[in-house]
């Protein structure tokens, strides 16, 4: 069994950069890529409760306006972690998918919602 966190995790996951070779760069590019997700991911829960696959399935068919809404780039710059991570409208698109497919194939993530305050 997954946890909500994992689930999310893996949903967010994009790697666009490439692998030099170099094993301080891997190691180095999978600790960014793990701050990165943890900020986007508390970006899509706090700025358009979307922090679920449920929430992110509710946006595939505007998923560009998600890109909008959670103005994610520039949150990502005003983190003070090292992370070069750029999210295009394409991964938000790519994310609400992921989510659709997560609820479609793991029934429990239907209970669980972002609560709108």
């Amino acid at each position: 069994r997954r946890t909500m966190e994992e689930i999310m995790m893996e949903i967010v996951d994009m790697n666009h950069n490439t692998n030099n070779g170099n094993e301080s760069s891997i190691s180095e590019r999978e600790n960014n890529n793990i701050e990165a997700k943890e900020v986007m991911i508390d970006v899509l829960r706090e700025e358009a409760r979307a922090g679920t696959p449920k929430d992110l399935a509710l946006w595939s068919c505007i998923p560009d306006m998600l890109w909008k809404e959670i103005n994610i780039n520039d949150k990502l710059k005003e983190t003070n972690t090292n992370v070069t991570t750029s999210v295009r409208n394409e991964d938000i698109s790519r994310w609400c998918n992921r989510g659709k497919l997560a609820v479609e194939t793991l029934d429990w993530l239907n209970w669980y919602a972002t609560p709108v305050d």
